[in-house]
């Protein structure tokens, strides 16, 4: 259904480039648009699949956006971001004197920021290789909740937010720490080590996944504290 999807999308025709760039926000030179054009699955009409023309500028190195613009831009090439994550993102942007800022740079931002892009299909198996296992009812859970695009992608960042968030889960004792930092929580080892001793491990050496966090006694700094299930 998803290569259908780009068979029964509306095409655009390549004389009319520079106004769907304009549509976007971009602005590409000359040679950048030639450049493009060369790039793209054009039929013997002139014209290209819409969302083909969109995944083509996203990749092109090259063009610029307005600073001031940036967010409408983000959502017409279908990356919508929170508050937030575009707070962040504009923060580590290079804008030019004329509030112009690299198309390329954008998308590398928007890539560290959320994490990048998810299919659903991959879900499992990156789940996997970060070492955390879900039964088929929790990953249907996980997947309900999650905010999936008109293309079936969630940014990393966010899947792995709802990982933290759901109840449910399990990781291998002896993973714990790499799991840990797969999911953005950074520990020093007294903390990993305080963490694995209140740990009640079951006869698979497995833990669940669901870990509560509470200050130590007398702790005034609030960087140490003691994990416990």
């Amino acid at each position: 259904m998803k290569e259908l999807q780009t068979f029964t999308d509306e095409k655009v025709d390549s004389n009319d480039l520079k106004i769907f760039l304009g549509n976007l926000g971009i602005e590409f030179t000359d040679q950048e648009k030639e450049k493009l054009l060369k790039t793209l699955p054009i039929d013997a009409a002139g014209k290209v699949y819409h969302n083909r023309l969109l995944k083509g500028v996203k990749s092109l190195n090259g063009g610029k956006v307005h600073v001031n613009n940036l967010d409408n831009t983000l959502k017409k090439l279908g990356l919508e971001l929170t508050e937030e994550e575009l707070a962040k993102l504009s923060k580590n942007l290079q804008v030019d004197a004329n509030g112009m800022v690299g198309l390329k740079e954008v998308m590398d931002g928007v890539k560290a920021t959320t994490g990048g892009e998810v299919d659903v299909k991959d879900v499992k198996a990156i789940l996997k290789n970060m070492g955390i296992e879900f039964t088929d009812k929790e990953r249907l859970k996980l997947l309900k909740n999650l905010p999936f695009n008109d293309d079936n992608k969630v940014f990393k960042n966010r899947l792995l937010d709802g990982v933290k968030s759901l109840k449910g889960g399990k990781v291998n004792m002896n993973n714990l720490g790499t799991v840990l930092n797969n999911l953005g929580i950074k520990l020093a080892d007294m903390e990993l080590k305080d963490l694995a001793e209140n740990m009640h491990v079951g006869v698979d050496e497995k833990i669940p996944l669901e870990i509560k966090v509470i200050p130590l006694e007398n702790s005034t700094d609030g960087k140490h504290h003691r994990f416990y299930r």
